[in-house]
């Protein structure tokens, strides 16, 4: 019997099962919330219970990462999805096994992990530097476990993964994905070299557990919008492509919108769609409204959008 402490993180909606797909995921994109928009949470007192939050399951992946250096083992998932939903039973009077899933292959998982655990140390790099640290280091040995093990994680766990929680699109954008942070946490010519070699990527109109491309290209656009730097440029071109297909009044949409005005991506679980494409929104109008942008607006054909942030 495996021993191994994977206590932490956060079962996934009614289950009580721990896929690390979506909670790697989720961690990522509230890191980046943080990041982003700390300055307006603290006008709510929010700050701090993100980052209790972020902590909680950060360190739960840090457990997961603990064997990928020494073992080149990744630990992605506790409970078995089959069983667990045969059973509605509320976590205190859980029976079920807690089985324990890793792989010695998977940069879709191990791209998000380190992804997470690279946005949450620039999240905790003011407050707690060590905890930082912690993060930053391993979530450098779990990117580059990533990129020199290029296989899903499902292809090794597919009947306790799919149809649940695989990744549809291979591993690419979890590769692009988890570059990004690494480089905007540690600015290692490494990756900065990785991403500037990306081709095109899909020109997604969304960003879901499955699709990262937008996302990334958002996040590196802030490097030429606001850093100033030209390698990027194209980051931004596709990031206006994105915006193209889900703004209102933009002649290449490729959404719905509900009569309200709100975002309508897909049916099941809408608005985790809307407010990660909402996300990407606001932070992109940031980058390109700052005062020392290279350019203030973007054409979508005939249309001119002139964003504005405050």
């Amino acid at each position: 019997m495996l021993q191994v402490d994977l206590t932490g993180g956060y079962y996934n909606v009614g289950d009580n099962v721990k896929f690390n797909f979506p909670m790697a995921f989720t961690m990522t994109v509230l890191s980046w919330s943080v990041i982003e928009y700390v300055g307006q949470m603290a006008k709510t007192g929010q700050p701090k219970s993100a980052q209790e939050a972020i902590r909680w399951g950060t360190g739960y992946l840090l457990k997961c990462a603990s064997q990928v250096k020494s073992r080149k083992k990744l630990f992605v998932g506790v409970g078995d999805p089959n069983r667990d939903h045969q059973c509605w039973e509320r976590l205190e009077d859980m029976d079920t096994d807690r089985s324990v899933f890793s792989v010695t292959a998977g940069s879709d998982m191990a791209g998000e992990t380190a992804a997470a655990l690279a946005a949450a140390s620039i999240d905790f790099k003011r407050a707690e530097l060590t905890y930082s640290k912690l993060l930053r280091k391993t979530a450098d040995v779990v990117m580059r476990f990533a990129i020199n093990n290029k296989w899903a994680y499902s292809d090794q766990l597919r009947n306790n993964v799919c149809p649940f929680y695989c990744s549809c699109l291979e591993f690419k954008d979890e590769l692009l994905w988890g570059e990004v942070g690494l480089y905007k946490a540690t600015r290692l010519p490494f990756y900065r070299n990785y991403i500037t070699s990306y081709g095109d990527n899909d020109d997604a109109d969304i960003l879901s557990l499955d699709s990262k491309f937008a996302g990334a290209n958002v996040l590196l656009a802030r490097e030429y919008l606001v850093g100033k730097d030209r390698t990027f440029e194209k980051f931004s071109g596709r990031a206006e492509t994105f915006m193209c297909k889900i703004l209102r009044n933009s002649p290449s949409l490729s959404i719905q919108y509900t009569p309200g005005d709100l975002i309508h991506r897909l049916h099941d679980n809408t608005l985790q769609y809307t407010t990660s494409m909402t996300f990407l929104i606001t932070t992109y109008a940031k980058y390109i409204a700052s005062r020392n942008a290279p350019k203030h607006n973007f054409g979508c054909r005939v249309r001119v959008f002139n964003p504005t942030y405050s």
